[in-house]
């Protein structure tokens, strides 16, 4: 891909390939993805670069850290908003294990999003809809996010 105007994607899972590639191109120019400053290491800005996990620990690094084509400073300029903590290390410094409890997780995901929607108004205005983060937590159950 790469810039290539005459590039069109193939597959049946495109309705309108044409128009999807120039909108990709398109967002790859203008997104703008804030990280919020708030949380501490080990949990929050960290994660594992090794091992099964590394994919999680890389992206958190290379979001953060690596070349900031998407990153902005201003949140007032994001498109949307990354919550920067690790799954990896919260079951890590959180879960009792084998105890099946995952409370202790849904409750530091909680106390972050509260401390992030009274610090900011970012989550207030979609209820965390154009916020993201680099684990399942929501499409595996662990967590609801609250309308706050």
């Amino acid at each position: 891909m790469g810039g290539d105007e005459g590039y069109v994607p193939d597959g049946a899972v495109y309705r309108n390939p044409r128009l999807f590639y120039r909108s990709y191109l398109e967002m790859e120019k203008i997104l703008k993805v804030y990280v919020y400053p708030d949380g501490d290491h080990p949990i929050a800005h960290d994660g594992p670069c090794k091992d099964i996990y590394s994919i999680e620990g890389r992206f958190l690094h290379e979001i953060e850290h690596g070349r900031g084509r998407f990153m902005t400073n201003d949140p007032s300029l994001a498109h949307v908003y990354f919550l920067p903590f690790s799954i990896a290390w919260m079951v890590k410094y959180l879960y009792t294990p084998l105890s099946y409890d995952h409370s202790p997780l849904r409750q530091f995901v909680s106390d972050y999003v509260r401390v992030i929607s009274t610090k900011y108004p970012f989550w207030n205005r979609t209820h965390g809809a154009d916020h993201f983060t680099s684990c399942l937590l929501v499409m595996i159950g662990l967590v609801h996010f609250p309308s706050l």
